[in-house]
């Protein structure tokens, strides 16, 4: 088996978090599925979910609890958007071109 069906197996064989969220008015959302912290400041955070990358805007945010075993993470603030972006290749330049 070579280094690449190696890797291919790997991926499989990982198990996807369940991603969940839930926002209780626009002050606080609670997530799980959270693979990541990207950025963050108090007007947008930035996520990696099993679902792909999640982009939280609003005033006042801070990301108040993180659990990076469990994958959940809780924010507090006024939120004003949530926006989930495609997912883009990850690797070097060599896995871009020929993926």
């Amino acid at each position: 088996m070579g280094y690449e069906d190696s890797i291919k197996n790997a991926k499989r064989q990982e198990v996807k978090r369940p991603h969940n969220l839930t926002m209780e008015g626009r002050r606080r959302l609670t997530l799980s599925g959270v693979e990541d912290v990207e950025r963050f400041d108090e007007q947008e955070i930035v996520l990696l979910t099993s679902e792909g990358s999640l982009i939280i805007g609003g005033e006042g945010l801070s990301v108040s609890r993180l659990s990076v075993e469990s994958g959940d993470v809780s924010v507090q603030g006024q939120v004003r958007e949530l926006r989930y972006e495609p997912e883009t290749a990850r690797g070097g330049l060599w896995a871009r071109l020929f993926h």
